[in-house]
C-alpha cells in the first residue's frame, strides 16, 4: 500500500508524529511519503492509496494550511486530482475535543471516505498570559509524554493497517467541548494576535522569526520587527525565538512563568523553519 503522510507543525509535536509514524509503516513493509503541506503540491500528496493527515489540535479544528490544502483540491480539476482514502491523527496537549469526527464529517460532505480518525496526546506548547493553566512541560515530564503518545501512534497506526474503522471524539462531551472551543477560539485569537510584540532590548535582529513564519507575516526592517495581518498564531515566533524576544502581552516577559516550548527535543529543529 503506497500511504502519504500530510503535516503542518508549529513547534515540532506534529512533525516527530509524521517521523514516527513514517518509520513505524516502513518496519511493517508499508511505503510511506511524508508531506509538509506548505511545501507540497497536492497531486504528489494524494499520489497514494491512504493520505494520514497528522494535525495539531487548534481549538478543536485544524491549523489553516491544512484547511487550505482540501479546499485547494476542491477547487482543482477532478481530471488530475485523485481521493485516496483518508486517515486523521490529530494531537493536543490536553483536550481534542470533536475535532476528528467534526472533520469527518467536513471531509465526507465533500466526497472523500474518511476511515479513521483518532489522536495523540503530546505535550503543551501554549503557555501565554490568561492561557496559563497547563503549563509547557520540563524535559523529563516532555520525554515521557512523548514516549506515551508515539506508543499511542503506533495503535492507531496498527488499527488502520488492518482496515478498522475508528472514530473517536463523537460522545456528547465532546461535540459539547469542541463547539465551545470553535465558538470561542476566534474572538480568543483576535485579542492574542494584538498583544504581539518585540522586545528591542532582547532582539538581536538575527531574522529567524522571519525565517520561521509559515504565513510571511513577519517583517524586518529599520524601525524593527513588524507583524502584519496574516498570522495564524502558531506561535512558532514566541516559542523558538533564541532571545525570547517575541511577547504575546507584556507579562511574557516572565519567562519562567510563560515557559517557551522549544519542540519536542528541546532544541529547535532547522528543518522545520520555512
Amino acid at each position: 500500500m503506497r500511504i502519504s503522510l500530510l503535516y503542518f507543525s508549529s513547534t515540532g509535536n506534529t512533525r516527530l508524529l509524521a517521523d514516527h509514524a513514517r518509520d513505524w509503516l516502513e518496519c511493517h513493509r508499508a511505503a510511506a511519503t511524508v508531506h509538509e503541506v506548505l511545501k507540497s503540491r497536492p497531486v504528489a500528496v494524494l499520489d497514494c492509496e491512504l493520505l494520514i493527515v497528522f494535525y495539531p489540535v487548534w481549538g478543536s479544528d485544524m491549523p489553516e494550511p491544512l484547511q487550505v490544502f482540501f479546499e485547494g483540491v476542491e477547487h482543482a480539476s477532478t481530471e488530475h486530482i485523485k481521493r485516496p482514502a483518508v486517515a486523521l491523527v490529530g494531537n493536543c496537549g490536553i483536550f481534542t475535543g470533536d475535532t476528528g469526527v467534526y472533520w469527518k464529517s467536513r471531509l465526507e460532505r465533500r466526497g472523500w471516505d474518511v476511515v479513521y480518525a483518532d489522536h495523540a496526546l503530546m505535550p503543551v506548547n501554549i503557555n501565554v498570559p490568561n492561557f496559563n493553566l497547563w503549563k509547557v512541560p520540563r524535559a523529563a515530564e516532555r520525554e515521557e509524554i512523548i514516549r506515551r503518545g508515539g506508543r499511542k501512534l503506533e495503535r492507531i497506526l496498527a488499527g488502520i493497517l488492518a482496515g478498522e474503522r475508528r472514530y473517536v471524539g463523537s460522545g456528547p462531551l465532546d461535540h459539547l467541548g469542541g463547539w465551545l472551543q470553535r465558538t470561542f477560539y476566534e474572538p480568543g485569537l483576535r485579542v492574542w494576535k494584538d498583544e504581539l510584540a518585540v522586545a528591542a532590548e532582547r532582539c538581536t535582529r538575527c531574522g529567524l522569526c522571519q525565517r520561521m513564519c509559515p504565513t510571511a507575516n513577519i517583517t524586518l526592517g529599520d524601525d524593527g520587527v513588524g507583524f502584519g495581518g496574516e498570522c495564524i498564531f502558531c506561535l512558532k515566533c514566541f516559542n523558538l525565538c533564541p532571545a525570547g524576544a517575541v511577547l504575546v502581552g507584556a507579562r511574557s516577559r516572565d519567562r519562567e512563568q510563560y515557559r517557551r516550548y522549544k519542540g519536542p527535543t528541546g532544541t529547535p529543529r532547522p528543518e522545520l523553519y520555512r
